[in-house]
């Protein structure tokens, strides 16, 4: 059974945490998957583009959403006065752009900001007024959407600054200059930086810092998801009990991306008992297919929910702009911890009614349970004349788990996931 993609978007709730820049590419996304009336997302996007200087950008959203080649109303004046202001930036930061871009310059930098301050005035004629024009200069790019411009100065701002309102709007910019850049490594450590400057500046109240967390959670779900190690990172951030509480108390919902990722990193496999005592306690805050799939799983250990909600997991992951592209990785993550949790509980499992349960047609479950059993070399044998797979011996024992972790490990490891001899892993009564 299809799911309402609408009914788990999530893109009206993470507005609220996101500056506009980083809303157009989920609006971008709702409107290529018509999860909403064109119109609709049309005038979000005017909305949220008027809200920057992308004069372009906002005559394009305006034509398309009039179906008119005529420009919007002032098209002309909006579009002159943002080169007028371009040029007034360049004219005033050319000074400081050639003294930091000198290589002579640069060399004798150090992380020591009254250090470069001091050199740099004595030497080169800089002015701490500079960083003032710099500073506006930078979130003008930022604004006409030349995000690797803004990176670019907002870097050099953070070596040299030290006003704390500066240096913390900094930080977000180039974050954010980041992501829409797509350099995703370099967001990365923006992501560590903002974490370890969050968690050490003092704020005027909890609720302050709590925002601050807020914002950059929500912000690194773009890092993430396109980072090759990001489902491990954010596994590593969100579970910590700092942000956890922070998930708990205002973006419950960022518990489907705790899921997703937790069922897909393989090598996480100790973050399900986390996950799974997380989804205990935040059930009745925030659920979909994905959190009910897990819950039905290893929480009320019901394998035909588990099934129907399974098959909905992939309307509602391929609606979502994070993880669109991961269902197939998703789906065969999920399977696989159908069939462990089915063989602790069945020693006989019909092939016809596992497939069924892993939403696979007959043929090709039993190819993939095969598969599975051999890759695993599990004790097993498949019995033609009932169409069964007999495990010869049972996973592990509390009591086997608990010498696995003993100096005994070896010796009272589970049958079921020791190797076996290369000879006839899997035994088929053919």
């Amino acid at each position: 059974m299809a799911v309402d993609k609408a009914q788990y978007d999530l893109t009206l709730e993470m507005a609220k945490h996101l500056d506009p820049h980083l809303i157009l590419p989920l609006l971008d996304h709702l409107q290529e998957n018509e999860m909403y009336p064109v119109k609709d997302i049309l005038k979000a996007k005017l909305a949220i583009v008027e809200q920057t200087d992308m004069a372009g950008h906002h005559n394009e959203i305006w034509q398309e959403l009039n179906e008119t080649e005529n420009d919007v109303p002032g098209h002309s004046e909006r579009t002159q006065k943002a080169l007028e202001t371009f040029d007034l930036y360049e004219r005033e930061n050319q000074p400081l752009f050639e003294m930091i871009k000198d290589p002579n310059v640069a060399s004798q930098l150090k992380s020591d900001k009254q250090f470069n301050i001091q050199l740099l005035t004595e030497e080169h004629g800089f002015k701490v007024e500079m960083l003032d024009k710099f500073y506006e200069g930078a979130l003008f790019q930022y604004a006409i959407g030349q995000y690797a411009s803004a990176s670019d100065m907002l870097y050099h701002l953070l070596i040299l600054s030290t006003d704390a309102e500066k240096i913390a709007s900094a930080m977000w910019g180039k974050l954010a200059s980041d992501i829409l850049n797509q350099d995703w490594p370099t967001a990365l450590e923006q992501i560590n930086s903002l974490k370890e400057f969050i968690d050490q500046r003092e704020y005027g109240s909890p609720v302050e810092q709590l925002q601050q967390r807020t914002w950059l959670v929500t912000w690194a779900l773009f890092v993430f998801f396109n980072h090759d190690n990001g489902r491990e990172k954010l596994l590593e951030l969100f579970l910590q009990p700092t942000y956890l509480n922070v998930i708990q108390t205002a973006v419950p919902w960022m518990l489907r991306y705790i899921t997703i990722s937790a069922v897909i990193q393989k090598k996480q496999r100790g973050v399900l008992k986390e996950l799974i005592r997380l989804i205990r306690n935040e059930v009745h805050v925030y659920r979909d297919p994905v959190v009910d799939f897990v819950e039905a799983l290893f929480v009320d250990y019901d394998f035909e929910t588990a099934q129907t909600k399974l098959a909905q997991c992939g309307d509602l992951i391929a609606s979502d702009f994070f993880v669109q592209d991961l269902y197939e990785l998703f789906l065969e993550n999920a399977r696989l911890l159908m069939f462990e949790n089915y063989c602790r509980i069945h020693q006989v499992l019909d092939i016809t009614e596992l497939s069924e349960r892993l939403n696979m047609a007959p043929d090709a479950g039993e190819k993939w349970i095969v598969n599975l059993i051999r890759d695993a070399r599990m004790d097993a044998k498949i019995d033609a004349a009932t169409n069964t797979v007999v495990i010869r011996t049972q996973c592990p024992t509390i009591h086997a788990q608990i010498m696995d972790k003993t100096h005994w490990g070896e010796a009272a490891m589970g049958p079921c996931f020791r190797p076996q001899s290369s000879a006839a892993p899997v035994t088929q009564a053919r």
